[in-house]
């Protein structure tokens, strides 16, 4: 599972679609252990990217506090960018194309979003999280996610800036994506 045949590498996104449909019952079958070793789980954050932003998400939680913070998030970009929750396998081909995500807090700060874009090779973007010590330690400030203002006073600043340094938004997912292969394959 730790390399991928070159003469297979247009099947690979088929591979991947076909894992997520393995039956539940057969699960304890897969090397889940091994998964994250696999090169072909990780997309080279400088491979072509259609698209500038995603942000799929639901808007809709019983938490009034959660629904505004993204609600607000939403009408900062008057419809330009759809949000509506779409299938597992599509979320994750659309990911593999996107530059930059956009990852709110939800019921906690952390959200499958952040590592779902680090192994999609996109650029994090999320509320900052230096009041937080995680493990593994992937939230740091300007070099594996790009932090903004809890109320997203700065946000479109920030995604402006990284759309003009591709340099920069390029530099970022790939540590993020560097440490955080370190940590899940590290003995």
């Amino acid at each position: 599972i730790g390399f991928w045949p070159k003469m297979l590498a247009p099947y690979r996104s088929q591979l991947w679609q076909a894992l997520a449909w393995v039956p539940q019952r057969t699960h304890h079958l897969l090397p889940y252990d091994r998964l994250f070793e696999a090169a072909w789980l990780y997309v080279n954050p400088k491979c072509e990217r259609q698209s500038l932003l995603n942000f799929r998400m639901n808007v809709d939680y019983n938490v009034e506090a959660v629904h505004l913070h993204r609600k607000r998030l939403l009408d900062m970009f008057d419809d330009e960018i759809e949000s509506e929750p779409i299938h597992p396998l599509r979320y994750i081909a659309e990911l593999r194309r996107t530059q930059m995500v956009i990852s709110p807090f939800g019921y906690g700060e952390i959200c499958h979003r952040d590592f779902e874009a680090i192994l999609c090779g996109a650029t994090l973007i999320k509320p900052s999280m230096d009041h937080l010590e995680t493990w593994p330690p992937i939230f740091q400030d300007q070099t594996t996610y790009v932090p903004v203002e809890w109320d997203w006073s700065d946000l479109i600043e920030r995604v402006e800036d990284l759309k003009e340094s591709r340099a920069k938004r390029l530099k970022i997912a790939e540590t993020a994506q560097k440490q955080y292969r370190e940590y899940l394959i590290s003995d």
